[in-house]
């Protein structure tokens, strides 16, 4: 037996060799193939987050607010509060044209596959599936107390399935 112990130790020592401290896989990045040889009960994709059109009177409110902003710290010579303003507006843009990304999601009695990123049912301390701008949305609390919520479009899915599937393994959220 003891043999078989100094094997696993020097494999795990090789593994951290060859990474040479650098690109360490998470459990997370190890899990998919595991992941993959399982049944997929929920299959589908969507997009990280619905774009709304804007108006154009949105964008003549926001730029004439901004350059009001900017002329007045100017003409205070306040150019912290000038360099605020044009920074603003340049993140403004930046996110306003920002398009959706692809969302593949799967779903087994191993847990949730979320873009090839795979979490395991303990990770989440709970689900409910809202209605967001009238459609379906799935949204996971994690354990961690400061991760973020996970939120998935559930598109075409059958609602009521999903929802008693996630019932048996994880508390649902009225």
């Amino acid at each position: 037996m003891p043999k078989v112990k100094n094997k696993r130790k020097s494999k795990k020592l090789n593994e951290k060799k060859s990474a040479g401290g650098k690109n360490k896989k998470t459990q997370a990045q190890k899990e998919p193939a595991v992941f993959e040889n399982m049944p997929i009960v929920f299959s589908w994709s969507t997009v990280d987050f619905l774009k709304k059109p804007l108006t154009e009177f949105y964008f003549i409110a926001a730029a004439v607010a901004a350059m009001a902003m900017i002329v007045w710290g100017l003409y205070n010579r306040n150019f912290v509060m000038v360099a605020t303003f044009v920074t603003m507006v340049i993140v403004i843009i930046l996110v306003l044209n920002e398009e959706p990304r692809k969302v593949e999601v799967k779903i087994s009695e191993q847990g949730i596959d979320i873009n090839n990123e795979h979490y395991n049912y303990s990770e989440f301390r709970s689900f409910k599936i809202s209605l967001i701008d009238e459609l379906p949305v799935l949204i996971l609390k994690q354990r961690k107390s400061f991760s973020l919520i996970k939120t998935i479009h559930t598109e075409n899915e059958p609602v009521n399935d999903l929802e008693s599937f996630l019932g048996i393994y994880l508390e649902k959220e009225e």
